[in-house]
């Protein structure tokens, strides 16, 4: 793979989709410290806006109101991807931030790997190496190379493309940050596993066993889902370790009722799965 120095500086705009987890099964705690999880997940229409400028030179710069420079995760792809390509590149990466933080919602797993698909092809690097990249940056990152829904297991970075449905959700941001690594530290004092069943059980009845870790942190999440049920959701539940928390109406009336009554105290946002 080479890249000719007279087809830079060049720049690309790319979108980085959050998700939600439709489900999440922890089944136990790894010898590695990770967790063993089985989840569905899929896309949302949601996203961060990425400007990545490419020239010639050595060094990354990442500009995001979140996590700038290297603690950014969309840092840690890019030099990850660099190395891996053996070839010096100077990389400007500018993050505009509109997925919520600390939501469960995957913003900075999504910006690191829309970071790697677009810097891939722009080397010609085959999918499988960036997969490997992927699953080097963090658990969940490999995931969103795929798009729609799809299966996520191991500690996150196995995952498989899964036929499920498109359609429209509300989604509900409590206004607290929940720490991943706190939740699954609730998580292991006291662990909750249950089995995954047949994914067209899971995708009509779907299960977060964070949920009890993920509440002890934001008590809002538990009293979002409530409402949510109390408004007519058929189906309502906390997205990843939250804590953000999506629904799904099958009357348009209910969804519309909701969206009012939830938005007086929380973001919500009337949104596509797909």
């Amino acid at each position: 793979m080479s890249i000719n120095s007279r087809d830079l500086p060049v720049s690309f705009h790319v979108r980085a989709y959050a998700k939600i987890n439709w489900d999440l099964h922890v089944l136990a705690r790894r010898p590695d410290g990770y967790h063993e999880i089985d989840s569905l997940v899929v896309r949302i229409d949601l996203y961060d806006e990425i400007d990545i400028s490419i020239s010639n030179g050595k060094g990354i710069i990442v500009d995001c109101e979140i996590s700038p420079g290297k603690d950014n995760l969309a840092y840690k792809a890019a030099s990850l991807l660099l190395e891996s390509f053996g070839a010096d590149l100077s990389l400007e990466i500018k993050i505009k931030k509109n997925i919520p933080h600390g939501a469960g919602l995957g913003g900075g797993s999504s910006d690191a790997a829309a970071v790697i698909s677009c810097l891939g092809s722009f080397i010609g690097m085959k999918e499988s190496l960036l997969f490997e990249i992927a699953a080097k940056a963090g658990s969940d990152v490999p995931s969103f190379l795929l798009e729609g829904w799809r299966r996520m297991t191991g500690r996150g970075e196995i995952v498989e493309p899964l036929k499920g449905f498109e359609g429209e959700i509300l989604l509900v941001c409590p206004d607290c940050h929940v720490s991943t690594p706190q939740v699954y530290s609730n998580w292991d004092q006291k662990p909750v596993s249950s089995k995954p069943a047949s994914i067209p059980d899971r995708l009509e009845s779907p299960q977060n066993d964070l949920f009890e870790a993920a509440n002890l942190v934001c008590p809002e999440i538990g009293e979002v889902i409530n409402a949510l049920l109390d408004h007519g959701a058929n189906i309502a539940s906390m997205s990843g370790s939250g804590s953000s928390v999506f629904a799904l109406f099958k009357q348009k009336a209910a969804l519309f009722e909701a969206t009012q009554e939830l938005g007086k105290k929380y973001t919500c946002h009337r949104i596509r799965i797909f």
